[in-house]
């Protein structure tokens, strides 16, 4: 199994079918020495409230395969794991990456990859098929990182595009670069006690390069 979508044809790669599953354990290595990621779960990047205790299913239909990409106008360390749905190898690239209910591509962030120990199977195998550099993964690993930044998707660059829940009372926002990081919280931005809270998510692109 391999994560780069110009190996995935030279390695036999099989569909994964994760139709409305509660999490997914996918095996790399071979049969006589496999080697297990985490469980992964729809909601992985998407926390509508301080905890969930049942997380969502999968949506139906979701076929495809598990990739590892950044945007090239994006820093490496920006790189995450994703689903491309598609029917077949042959449509990889004619198909949609899974959205989670920010309307934002479902992604495991390699800031996460990379500090929590339970993807180091997943690491590893990203580092053998050159698709992460080792110095990347050092430099990763020196950052001060609050928790909570591994598990969202932080922000790379001072105008990238973010997606936000309106009900939410606190907005936190987190610019990481190579060498440091710096997080920014703000306090009842979209709130007011006095009114009823906001509906919906802002899908929108928004720059918080000019806040």
């Amino acid at each position: 199994m391999t994560f780069n979508p110009c190996l995935m044809e030279e390695k036999g790669q099989v569909i994964a079918n994760i139709s409305e599953l509660p999490h997914v354990l996918y095996r790399l290595g071979s049969k006589l020495r496999p080697r297990y990621s985490h469980h992964m779960n729809y909601a992985i990047d998407y926390h509508p409230g301080p905890f969930m205790y049942r997380k969502p299913p999968f949506p139906a239909d979701t076929k495809g395969f598990f990739y590892y990409d950044h945007e090239k106008a994006m820093p490496p360390i920006s790189g995450s794991l994703r689903f491309r749905v598609c029917e077949n190898l042959a449509g990889f690239d004619s198909g949609h990456d899974l959205l989670t209910e920010m309307k934002e591509p479902w992604a495991v962030p390699l800031l996460r990859i990379v500090r929590d120990r339970i993807w180091a199977v997943t690491l590893q195998r990203l580092i053998d098929d050159g698709q992460v550099e080792e110095k990347l993964v050092q430099s990763i690993k020196k950052l001060q990182l609050p928790w909570r930044t591994m598990r969202n998707r932080p922000l790379f660059v001072p105008n990238q595009p973010f997606s936000f829940n309106l009900k939410h009372k606190l907005l936190a926002l987190t610019l990481v670069t190579s060498s440091s990081s710096s997080r920014v919280d703000f306090q009842h931005l979209f709130y007011d006690n006095d009114l009823e809270p906001l509906e919906g998510i802002n899908a929108r692109p928004c720059d918080y390069s000019y806040i």
